[in-house]
């Protein structure tokens, strides 16, 4: 079985793997996770590692074949294992995040796959500036308010947390009515 032998092997694999966990985490922040395995998370890795590669081959032969001074040298490392990477990051981000993929697979002949697995995550992953809700338990029981910048729902696939800043009293004609005081959040978890 091989093994990492010297420290420079190792300082390989790390600058392979490092950009490619740099871009799958920025694109964590701003996409709903799917929980995966972890060879899906080494592919993403190298993946996102390969297309960091591809973009940084003008800074890798700089760094290798022209006479740089320690900063530069520094800088193109910093630029390559970390600028490149968020910059990815950022780019994939916004791609799945406004359904490019999506939108122009059809004009191929080809259907993608929702980057999306639960329609939960992507009703309110989409919610903007705020939103008028009407929450159905399992029990039957509805609950009314608003959900704006102070709420909160969880994108986790265990649990559906869920903070409404405003709730609303419902009659039985499904009018919504201000509550009286204290009763302003609604927390169900």
């Amino acid at each position: 079985m091989p093994s990492i032998a010297t420290k420079e092997q190792l300082l390989l694999l790390v600058a392979l793997l490092l950009p490619g966990y740099i871009v799958a985490a920025v694109r964590n922040l701003f996409v709903v996770r799917v929980d995966s395995s972890g060879y899906r998370e080494i592919l993403a890795y190298i993946f996102g590692s390969a297309i960091c590669g591809a973009l940084g081959i003008p800074l890798w032969n700089l760094l290798i074949n022209a006479q740089m001074t320690l900063w530069a040298q520094y800088g193109c490392l910093i630029l390559l294992l970390l600028v490149i990477p968020i910059f990815v990051g950022l780019v994939w981000s916004y791609v799945t995040t406004h359904e490019l993929i999506e939108r122009f697979s059809p004009l191929v002949g080809l259907t993608a796959v929702h980057h999306v697995t639960t329609a939960w995550d992507w009703k309110f992953g989409r919610m903007g500036a705020g939103e008028w809700v009407l929450v159905t338990m399992k029990d039957g029981s509805e609950h009314a308010g608003f959900v704006g910048s102070a709420s909160f729902i969880a994108s986790g696939h265990q649990d559906r947390d869920i903070y409404i800043e405003q709730v609303y009293d419902l009659d039985p004609d499904n009018n919504w009515s201000h509550p009286g005081r204290g009763k302003y959040a609604l927390d169900i978890g």
